[in-house]
């Protein structure tokens, strides 16, 4: 069995939302359910 961390399965949600959202940060917020903020603050997490 291939157990992921966490924030692997976050990450990939998160892309795959925004990929479905042509990009759109607020509509793929929506979709998952939590702030756009919320987005924004994991996508520059991801940068460091």
């Amino acid at each position: 069995m291939d157990i992921k961390p966490l924030w692997v399965i976050e990450k990939e949600a998160i892309t795959q939302a925004i990929d479905a959202c042509d990009g759109n940060i607020p509509k793929a917020a929506a979709m998952l359910d939590v702030s756009p903020s919320t987005l924004y603050r994991k996508k520059q997490s991801w940068v460091q």
